[in-house]
């Protein structure tokens, strides 16, 4: 049977008005894409990320002309049908109201997380986050190479805590790059890093969404290892940092709370012992002035036993008094000298006889695996045309083989082969 265009649209607008479930009026919610006014009447669609529908508001309220605009969340009640004259599916709305400004993302973000929560991914519990190392021998950062939040928590460590090493595990950190993130993380956690940072520099909802992937999230609250999560500005806010151990309000915060400030650390022990010194010191003052007291009454009492005595006894506590001096003294010298002495130690020093030692261990391996050994024991390598011969099923009768000894080749003729049974 054959169809009229018309006909056939009068068709499909009957199915779609009489479907059970979208015939008749229905509520649809969606963003404002266009929004063109004509007279009283708007023409506009109502779309999500992937998707749009036309619609039409014929005889539009002025409340709806100054309020909604493209952007705004709406919520339309009317019905479905075919324009035929322009063989178009429409939405025809008879009433409208706005919903939210904030875009279809940050319904979507309401909606994946509550779909953590209720999975129970988020919030990791309190009892459940790992604490962070106080002096990490190595950090991993997570994020891209080419990004400003890698120099920044570069900048940061170096100033912060120098002798520290810094392993980067490149990630794309905008658009569908889900799948690059979760695999960089796994690998850091495998890695030899004490801790990691996941980090990315401030953006719009959109440009940080790839962080509020619930496969991203899954994978940070999995990790083994403690993670702090630093991603966008102060006010930005994705669903990966209620999966970490820490929050980190920007990728420079995230350096700071994993590093300790060794510069501050020694000039707080400085100041420390300055205050010993200054407490030492009104300690002996206030024992002269005690002594020259006790001076005073045994001018006046002159017994000699007194004087004997009294001296005795501050003799024992003028040793007393200068036992703790010199041992808080001596207790402050070294973790002076020791803090002096780790910031000094020259870490690339360090790693090359890290690399020297490997090397040496590699060498003997190659050493021990030489194939110049074997043939120094009697054992022969057989090529056939330049190729190795470990089997009799490479050989027939007639073949031109050569046998490599340690001092030379022998070329030979196979006479025949014979094959063992095992």
């Amino acid at each position: 049977m054959i169809y009229t265009v018309t006909e056939i649209l009068q068709k499909a607008k009957e199915i779609i008005e009489q479907h059970l479930e979208i015939g008749g009026y229905i509520h649809i919610q969606g963003e404002i894409g266009t929004f063109k006014l004509h007279a009283k009447h708007a023409y506009l669609t109502l779309k999500e990320e992937n998707a749009a529908l036309k619609s039409v508001y014929f005889m539009v309220p002025k409340q709806i002309m100054t309020t909604i605009k493209e952007g705004s969340i709406v919520e339309a009640f009317g019905y479905l049908s075919i324009y035929e004259p322009r063989g178009e599916f429409q939405f025809y709305i008879k009433s409208m109201r706005e919903v939210s400004k904030n875009g279809l993302l940050m319904l979507e973000y309401e909606r994946v997380k509550q779909t953590l929560i209720n999975e129970k991914i988020i919030p990791k519990p309190a009892d459940e986050k790992k604490s962070l190392p106080h002096y990490p021998g190595v950090i991993g950062v997570i994020t891209s190479k080419n990004g400003a939040a890698f120099q920044d928590v570069v900048k940061t460590i170096e100033k912060r805590y120098p002798e520290c090493v810094i392993q980067l595990f490149h990630t794309g950190v905008q658009g569908n790059v889900e799948h690059e993130i979760v695999n960089s993380i796994k690998a850091a956690d495998c890695s030899e890093s004490e801790i990691l940072l996941l980090v990315r520099g401030g953006g719009a909802i959109e440009d940080l969404w790839c962080f509020n992937h619930p496969n991203v999230v899954k994978t940070v609250r999995k990790c083994q290892k403690p993670i702090i999560v630093g991603v966008g500005h102060e006010t930005d806010h994705t669903l990966c940092e209620y999966a970490a151990d820490v929050i980190g309000s920007t990728p420079t915060a995230a350096a700071m709370l994993a590093t300790p400030d060794m510069k501050a650390m020694i000039e707080s022990k400085k100041n420390e012992i300055e205050k010993i010194s200054i407490i030492i010191n009104k300690k002996i003052e206030d024992r002269f002035i005690h002594l020259s007291h006790i001076m005073q009454i045994i001018h006046h009492l002159e017994p000699a036993k007194v004087v004997s005595e009294g001296l005795r006894d501050l003799q024992v506590q003028m040793d007393a008094i200068s036992n703790v001096i010199e041992k808080l003294s001596n207790n402050k010298r070294q973790q002076l000298s020791l803090i002096n002495r780790t910031l000094q130690t020259p870490f690339s020093a360090l790693k090359f006889s890290k690399l020297q030692t490997n090397l040496v261990v590699n060498i003997e391996k190659i050493k021990a695996n030489n194939p110049l050994k074997y043939l120094k024991k009697g054992y022969a390598r057989i090529e056939k045309e330049g190729i190795t011969v470990n089997s009799v099923v490479q050989l027939k009768a007639g073949d031109l083989v050569s046998f490599f000894l340690q001092d030379g080749v022998a070329n030979s003729k196979i006479i025949s082969t014979d094959k063992n049974i095992i």
